[in-house]
């Protein structure tokens, strides 16, 4: 029943699709620099650096900046408060999920 699924407890810090991305390559595949999540979730330079900030002003991603020769690199990693709010919005959607497919079952609805 949707009574019960608090939709207040999503974080529309992490919700965002680009920022979950960010959070779910972070944690899946560890630190990334910027041109390899630029690559992963195909956005351009500047939506993904609004967003990587974001995410670091939050404290849920940290950021080492460094020169490999004469190039800048930014390599991001997940912080325990991201790791910690990216697992409480996975459980907040998988409550959403759960109702969802607790109230099709109960009227008799395939998946």
């Amino acid at each position: 029943m949707a009574s019960q699924v608090d939709f207040n407890g999503l974080d529309t810090i992490v919700h965002g699709p680009v920022r979950l991305g960010i959070l779910t390559l972070l944690q899946l595949d560890g630190p990334l620099d910027f041109t390899a999540l630029k690559k992963r979730l195909n956005v351009p330079d500047g939506a993904l650096g609004a967003h990587l900030q974001k995410l670091e002003n939050e404290g849920y991603i940290g950021v080492k900046k460094e020169f490999v020769g004469k190039r800048p690199r930014s390599t991001y990693r997940l912080l325990p408060g991201g790791r910690a709010a990216f697992a409480k919005h996975l459980r907040n959607l998988r409550s959403i999920i759960d109702a969802v497919e607790s109230a099709a079952h109960q009227r008799g609805e395939s998946r």
